[in-house]
């Protein structure tokens, strides 16, 4: 070998040792931008998992409400169609009073009326 072709190869691995070093570098850089990315998207899961959960308890936390102000809603209609009941109940039974005292009524006119017409 020659001393220039020496020479071209001693400066070929140079230039191969500073590319090297440079892919190296390139490649740590990546790998730090990598982990970076993975950190910031672990943290962003993070905050979304926090805010799903949040989201998921206030949905709970609503519809607990929602059941319960149905629940007192059946209840209070329940109250009111038992008030309801007892007063048609009691407006039935007086409506069945008055009717027995109207039969009991007329049933004395026929009377009445019978032995009026007997006496004429």
């Amino acid at each position: 070998m020659d001393i220039m072709h020496m020479l071209r190869v001693e400066a070929g691995s140079r230039v191969y040792r500073s590319e090297l070093s440079a892919v190296n570098q390139l490649s740590e850089a990546v790998g730090h931008n990598l982990t970076a990315l993975k950190i910031q998207s672990k943290e962003h899961r993070d905050i979304l998992d926090q805010k799903l959960s949040e989201l998921t308890g206030a949905i709970h936390q609503l519809s607990q409400k929602i059941g319960k102000q149905l629940q007192y809603k059946l209840l209070e209609m329940d109250l009111t169609m038992r008030e309801d009941r007892e007063s048609i109940d009691q407006k039935l039974s007086h409506q069945e009073s008055r009717s027995d005292r109207l039969l009991w009524a007329i049933s004395q006119l026929s009377q009445t009326m019978g032995h009026n017409f007997t006496t004429l």
